[in-house]
């Protein structure tokens, strides 16, 4: 049969279930027509006018499997009407191009259902027949779903080389389903949508096609052909943005499922508001305050304040890497950033102080995997500790919170405000050895602003000397922060010690001594025992400095009576880092027998026999040092 010759020639092919076949005549098989239908197990296929023979096997396996799929996945009877026109010029190849495109439309709508079941939900309902129809000015097939005649009319163009193509059906069903939304909610707000829309109504504002976009998009995009490109893209998206936002508003932390994909949608967005502004600043700090992209921000802002509490694990770490993005080492004030400007009116301090306050409540996890965890870790970057005391941290940690907290005079004086607040050296800890990447000089305010909290300060203090002086980038500014500490704050003066001490340590004496014998000279005063007592109790790690700072010290008191009731500390610390005290002792050892500090001798005789008899194991390691510091004998003169 040639083309030309049967363009009036229709084919109907109805596909129904056995239960309910066409009434009046049956076919006896043979490949013959006899009667209105010829049964083909599960369908029926009618031929108008009949043909003889029929151009396929009405008792093909492939066929019939086919048909069985198309019908089950669409719950009811579907037909088929094809043009003569678009049937093969050799009817051999007719029942394989009929086959394909019964699969192809099953294979459509069985994808359709996995990945939008909503918009399957509805086109089920709506498909009866499937109809191909040939024209020859088409220049490709095209797929229309009418949903008055339940009708999927696909047009063909010529030389088509499918009766159905794969995503014909889809395309069709999807194009309706556009149209449908876009007549029902395209002058509706959010807040006059009832609630059992609000999946159809959300659906609307977010499906996106490949190849096509999301039609509100695409629309609002044409609205403003011919201006700015870039200014038409944020525009379009902002009132999107707006609808979704102000549905969030509405939903709430609502558990319902559709409230919970709504807050996971505007979750996600975050990602491309803050995208916008790395790459679009410029744009964006031009638009007006009443442009649409402004008052999506300010809409989302406001849901986000109002919700960031309902997001899931997952959402709330996404949003923590967007809120406290990476950012390098930046230790000069002139090429660090402050605050982003992405988000304008949002609490990102306050966004995270509530899940470092989450963190501490669960009892300050420092290993962990998955979204609950790293949603804490991003913000805290929590430290574990070593027996030796220095803080180490077993992954990398790139968030900004830190550095957005101490960024301005403001931020820095909130921060204390809420360290004071909660009371918790830990915490305080970890802020300050968390500011190892920011500048100098906003370190040394932060740690100043804590001066008149005593306890804040202290755990402040034990962080900076301890972790941040070693660091060679800020050890001026820290000494230079601890000389202003002997003038304005002499209850605090060990912490110049530690510092002058750590500067000068690891140095021979011969360089050291005759530095630390110009202290009285620059400090007005040698030290006395109270400031050296102040030094020592800063902790097992001031131990070493003692002998460095020995010069330094008045006369009429001894110096190893001061330090002999922290020998403990110190040595179970040496002794647990399997650290070696050895040096640190006989340095001590040395000192008091040059300046014949007898009782000092005695005291830490004392604090090594107790030692031995408390730690039998570490007795003999202390041997030689209890020897020498009974036989010691010292200069004529004793105390200094």
């Amino acid at each position: 049969m040639t083309r030309a010759g049967a363009v009036a020639r229709v084919l109907l092919v109805a596909f129904v279930a056995l239960a309910a076949a066409c009434g009046g005549g049956t076919g006896t098989g043979g490949g013959r027509a006899h009667g209105p239908g010829q049964k083909v197990g599960l369908v029926v296929i009618v031929i108008v006018p009949p043909t003889d023979p029929l151009p396929f096997d009405p008792r093909s396996a492939r066929l019939a499997q086919a048909t069985r799929e198309l019908t089950d996945i669409v719950g009811q009877p579907v037909t088929f009407e094809l043009e003569a026109a678009l049937l093969p010029e050799y009817r051999a190849s007719f029942e394989e191009e009929l086959i394909r495109a019964i699969e192809n439309a099953a294979r459509d709508l069985v994808q359709l259902k996995e990945s939008a079941p909503r918009v399957f939900e509805r086109a089920a309902k709506l498909i009866g027949k499937i109809a191909c129809r040939y024209q020859a000015t088409a220049q490709w097939p095209k797929g229309v779903l009418d949903p008055t005649t339940r009708t999927i009319t696909i047009t063909e163009p010529p030389n088509t080389r499918s009766l159905v193509a794969r995503g014909l059906v889809r395309d069709a069903v999807e194009d309706e389903r556009d149209a449908y939304l876009d007549h029902r909610y395209r002058t509706v707000p959010p807040a006059k949508i009832p609630p059992e829309e609000r999946a159809d109504y959300f659906s609307y504002l977010t499906h996106s096609r490949p190849g096509y976009g999301n039609i509100l998009e695409g629309r609002a995009r044409q609205e403003r052909k011919g201006g700015d490109r870039e200014v038409a893209e944020l525009e379009a998206h902002g009132e999107i943005l707006i609808a979704l936002a102000e549905l969030g508003e509405i939903v709430g932390k609502s558990v319902d499922p559709v409230a919970v994909e709504i807050r996971a949608y505007l979750a996600s967005e975050a990602q491309y508001l803050e995208d916008a502004h790395q790459s679009r600043q410029e744009t964006i700090r031009r638009l007006p305050k009443d442009s649409a992209w402004r008052r999506a921000e300010a809409t989302y802002v406001r849901w986000l304040t109002n919700n960031a509490s309902a997001l899931t694990d997952r959402w709330t770490a996404n949003m923590v890497r967007v809120m406290f993005p990476a950012r390098g080492t930046c230790r000069s004030s002139d090429a660090c950033s402050d605050v982003p400007s992405s988000f304008p009116g949002f609490d990102r301090f306050a966004f995270g102080l509530a899940l470092v306050d989450a963190w501490r409540s669960e009892g300050r996890p420092r290993h962990g995997e998955g979204d609950h965890f790293e949603m804490f870790d991003n913000v805290v970057c929590p430290h574990t500790t070593g027996v030796d005391g220095k803080r180490n941290r077993n992954r990398g940690c790139t968030s900004s919170f830190y550095e957005q907290a101490v960024a301005t005079p403001a931020t820095r004086q909130r921060l204390v405000a809420a360290l004071v607040q909660r009371h918790d050296p830990m915490l305080v800890d970890e802020v300050f050895v968390n500011l190892e990447r920011t500048p100098a000089d906003r370190i040394i305010d932060t740690w100043r602003r804590l001066e008149r909290e005593p306890p804040e300060w202290q755990a402040a203090t034990a962080a900076v000397l301890e972790h941040l002086l070693p660091k060679r980038e800020y050890d001026d500014e820290i000494m230079e922060e601890a000389n202003q500490l002997w003038k304005r704050s002499p209850e605090n003066r060990g912490v110049t010690l530690f510092a002058l001490g750590w500067k000068y340590q690891g140095m021979d004496r011969h360089y050291a001594d005759p530095n630390m014998t110009e202290f009285a000279k620059r400090y007005g005063a040698p030290v006395s025992q109270g400031e050296l007592a102040q030094l020592v109790r800063l902790g097992p790690r001031a131990m070493p400095l003692v002998p460095v700072l020995w010069p330094t010290f008045g006369k009429g008191f001894s110096p190893g009576e001061v330090v002999a009731p922290h020998m403990g500390a110190f040595l179970a610390q040496t002794h647990a880092a399997k650290g070696d005290a050895s040096p640190t002792l006989r340095a001590l050892l040395s000192r008091m027998c040059e300046g014949g500090d007898t009782r000092g001798l005695a005291r830490l005789h004392a604090a090594l026999e107790d030692r031995a008899r408390a730690r039998p194991e570490d007795a003999a390691g202390l041997a030689t040092l209890l020897v020498d510091t009974a036989r010691c004998k010292p200069v004529t003169g004793g105390i200094r």
